[in-house]
């Protein structure tokens, strides 16, 4: 059985692709993560206000890291850029706990594969400038497909089979309402998609759909007649992800994973457009690559089909935790035969999820919305008694400007959330409110702010024009934050239903 599997590690291996795609997704890749980095700069003195590291030290590595990108994505000093890129992100991401979300596992795996790739094989300053010194070495624009389905295997593949498997599990998923539910509620809803959420029909058939995707991706992307309805299907998926949902930058990085799928016959004419001649076999311009063995050393390939094997026994770990699994373990009296299973793994959960962003991707689920009927905001009151919101959420309790990737989840779904914890919630109103005065340039000698909810209902069930409704909800107010000589101090009306006075 070994031996078949790396017999099909090094057929992949020995096929060429037109290196294109690895620079094409090296390029979106590095853009989308700069903006990743600027979210961080912008809010550091927010993320970073709990950890022992000095803050000009957090600012000056974030300053490096995206320097790194700007190299990185020019392909000069590739090599080099690609460690500073992920040595970076792995001690960037590990010291902001509160403040790590789906999107920095994901890019935990790609920035790990980023130093092995042949990524500045194509549209690279490296490639141009070693022409000029060595035309030969520097010559071929093909690279072995297998860098790119690595990509593809580890950052999708594996990611959507560990995600289907949860989904499993979820009455909302099981019921077709995964898409509908999360989408229809204001504080997830980025925009506005009642013409779609008010289709039964249409939003359990996309339900359906995004699991069934999931649940098949990983076995159907090897069949070649397939491929582009899988990589239009999943851009357009992710596309619709980032347009619903405020994590624009996941959802563009997994559009970016999809780049390296498309064919060489896709290159073949984009670089027909550009007025390139490119010298190609009739017969393979529509196959998705040309069959030329490499003449690399065979312990390269070996090394790159165990680690596959490692990644794939690390997810599959991970998949094993989930309740569906728990429960197919119980039900077929394998429950302790699982447990001993993932106790002899377990000193690999540290490393696979620090250094290779290998975790369980449980999110979208009816633990997270399951009794979410109300919304929080904080207003400042000006000296002129205006009440002035904070951009966390809008007027109708929509994500505000703030409220994108990890700051959305962390306001959203950690300081406040379905059932806050006080001193989770006190500490985050405390930490938004102080960066907030310090963006407007106000100081902490003497402010108050209001705290503000907006009551939402609770479904189980699908249910038309709820979204409207919700967000037609009122704002009152049911407590106040009092900010004197940089202290800050609580007050709750009695019937606010959160937290007594502190």
């Amino acid at each position: 059985m070994l031996r078949k599997y790396f017999g099909k590690i090094e057929a992949i291996y020995a096929i060429r692709v037109n290196a294109l795609g690895l620079a094409f997704f090296r390029i979106f890749y590095c853009l989308v993560l700069l903006l990743e980095v600027k979210q961080l700069f912008t809010f550091r003195t927010l993320i970073f206000s709990e950890v022992t590291i000095s803050i000009n030290l957090i600012t000056s590595l974030l300053l490096l890291w995206g320097l790194a990108l700007i190299f990185l994505f020019l392909g000069w000093f590739t090599r080099l850029a690609a460690v500073i890129n992920y040595s970076i992100g792995v001690f960037i991401v590990w010291h902001m706990p509160d403040y790590k979300y789906h999107l920095d596992f994901v890019m935990t795996t790609v920035n790990f594969l980023l130093l092995f790739l042949p990524v500045s094989a194509g549209l690279s300053l490296d490639k141009y400038f070693g022409r000029q010194q060595h035309s030969e070495k520097y010559s071929s624009d093909q690279v072995s497909s297998l860098y790119g389905w690595l990509l593809v295997l580890l950052g999708i593949g594996l990611v959507y089979l560990d995600s289907s498997v949860y989904k499993f599990s979820s009455p909302m998923w099981r019921s077709g309402l995964g898409f509908w539910l999360p989408s229809s509620l204001p504080q997830n809803a980025h925009t506005n998609l009642s013409w779609v959420l008010n289709q039964e029909l249409l939003v359990r058939f996309i339900g359906y759909g995004i699991l069934l995707f999931e649940v098949l991706f990983l076995f159907l992307i090897w069949f070649r007649p397939l491929r582009w309805v899988l990589v239009l299907g999943g851009m357009l998926l992710h596309l619709g992800i980032g347009i619903a949902y405020p994590i624009p930058h996941f959802s563009l990085i997994m559009v970016a994973l999809y780049i390296p799928l498309l064919p060489d016959s896709f290159w073949y004419k984009l670089r027909l457009v550009w007025g390139r001649r490119v010298e190609q076999n009739q017969n393979e311009l529509y196959r998705y690559a040309a069959f030329k063995p490499e003449s690399g050393p065979r312990l390269k390939r070996y090394l790159m089909a165990l680690f596959i094997l490692y990644a794939g026994v690390g997810q599959l770990m991970c998949i094993l935790a989930a309740p569906a699994m728990q429960d197919f373990a119980e039900k077929y009296c394998a429950k302790d035969v699982l447990a001993g299973t993932q106790y002899l793994f377990k000193p690999f959960y540290y490393v696979n999820q620090k250094f290779l962003g290998i975790v369980s991707h449980d999110i979208f689920l009816d633990k997270h919305f399951a009794g979410y009927n109300q919304i929080l905001n904080l207003s400042y009151v000006a000296k002129d008694n205006t009440l002035v919101p904070l951009p966390l959420f809008t007027q109708t309790g929509q994500p505000g400007t703030y409220s994108t990737g990890r700051i959305w989840t962390k306001w959203a779904y950690r300081v406040t959330g379905a059932h806050p914890e006080p001193n989770s919630l006190q500490t985050g109103m405390a930490q938004f409110s102080a960066f907030w005065m310090q963006q407007q340039g106000l100081n902490l000698k003497e402010a108050t702010f209001l705290i503000r909810v907006k009551k939402i209902a609770v479904v189980n069930n699908w249910e038309k024009n709820y979204l409207n409704r919700q967000m037609q909800q009122p704002w009152r107010t049911i407590g106040r934050v009092y900010w004197y000589q940089g202290k800050c101090r609580f007050e709750w009306l009695s019937d606010s239903g959160l937290l007594k006075e502190k």
